[in-house]
């Protein structure tokens, strides 16, 4: 547990890069209370996120966690692995969910950590379930508490050990 903390720690004092929106971009004004509402996986780790009046809110990207694309950037073909992620992250999505913003990233996403009630931290899970992997910027960043910081590091230790979700392509021989 100890080197577990130590490499936390020394990762977020490496991990300096900002994930505010870049200068000159302007993404408004970051929702100052919890958005609540219906979820959509954009992805394996965006959400579209519906008011109750059916209005959008910005797009959720999902702190602490990276998901694989959908597309190959070069060929431009489905990438069965992002496809995997999407699912998985749709299928934690009935009924309403709550969003706390944190920061928007240099998409104008809103960066926030996520809830429904039958999970309480979507990106925990995602990371648990092997369905996504550990995103530095956000996970060390300055917006983690020590404890967040050791959860989702333990998380994602544990299903690339047990080979879950995505880890076991990722990591056969």
């Amino acid at each position: 547990m100890k080197k577990l903390l130590t490499a936390a720690a020394t990762i977020a004092l490496i991990s300096t890069s900002s994930a505010a929106a870049p200068p000159g971009r302007d993404c408004g004004a970051l929702p100052d209370a919890s958005m609540i509402g219906e979820a959509h996986a954009i992805d394996g780790d965006t959400l579209a996120v519906l008011r109750a009046d059916g209005t959008r809110w910005p797009d959720v990207r999902l702190w602490g966690i990276q998901a694989p694309e959908l597309r190959d950037a070069r060929s431009k073909l489905e990438n069965p692995a992002g496809m995997r992620s999407r699912v998985a992250l749709e299928d934690l999505l009935p009924g309403s969910i709550t969003c706390r913003p944190i920061e928007w990233d240099r998409y104008c996403r809103v960066v926030a950590r996520c809830a429904t009630d039958a999970t309480p931290d979507l990106s925990l899970t995602m990371l648990s379930a092997g369905e996504a992997y550990l995103f530095t910027t956000f996970a060390m960043g300055r917006n983690a508490s020590l404890e967040i910081r050791t959860a989702y590091v333990a998380a994602e230790r544990q299903a690339r050990a047990d080979r879950r979700g995505l880890w076991r392509a990722w990591l056969a021989p």
